[in-house]
């Protein structure tokens, strides 16, 4: 129960604050937009677009950049043990031999 009253506060925390954060960012582009002239205001909307979007997509590639690479080396860790197990026959693990035995039936 106090985990659950503690969640709820800060739910409404969070949504008071991004209620008040609007509220301002509202009060403040209508000032700008009254006070600067017609181009500039445009040109910074559009400077301030371009900037979240740019920013937003950079952020997105290097998550997943650093994602891939996790995998790869997680990927090229077990080649490399893999590699040792076949090479130098020092198993990670018991597993059985990985050479084939000569069949009784073929001698």
């Amino acid at each position: 129960a106090m985990l659950a009253d503690w969640l709820g506060r800060l739910s409404w925390a969070l949504t008071e604050l991004g209620l008040r954060v609007a509220e301002a960012w509202s009060v403040l582009t209508a000032t700008l937009e009254h006070t600067l002239p017609s181009w500039l205001y445009a040109t910074l909307q559009t400077l301030f677009v371009f900037v979240a979007t740019t920013v937003l997509f950079v952020a997105t590639i290097c998550v997943a950049w650093i994602l891939l690479w996790k995998l790869v080396l997680s990927k090229i860790r077990f080649v490399v043990a893999l590699k040792n197990e076949l090479l130098l026959g020092q198993p990670s693990r018991p597993a059985p031999s990985l050479r084939r035995r000569p069949h009784p039936h073929d001698e």
